[in-house]
């Protein structure tokens, strides 16, 4: 289910970024879609900031922020 969130990023229009709220977490959902047919791989994607307001009714008491990608091992931020 899409969410109607304050987003804000410079990624380019190579990176799609889709927002999704389940049950009281919010997922961003990320797709490179800027593939070297050359190298056979995806260009990464570097110095992507985002700016997300979460809406004032949701209670950000005792939430982690995660970030879990194939490529790297999941990392979390309290």
């Amino acid at each position: 289910m899409n969410v109607d969130v304050g987003f804000e990023t410079n990624a380019s229009s190579s990176l799609s970024i889709m927002v999704y709220q389940k049950d009281d977490s919010f997922i961003l959902h990320f797709v490179n879609y800027d593939y070297d047919y050359e190298w056979h791989d995806f260009k990464p994607q570097t110095r992507v900031r985002i700016t997300l307001e979460i809406p004032s009714n949701v209670n950000l008491a005792g939430k982690t922020l995660k970030l879990m990608s194939p490529d790297v091992e999941q990392t979390a931020t309290l």
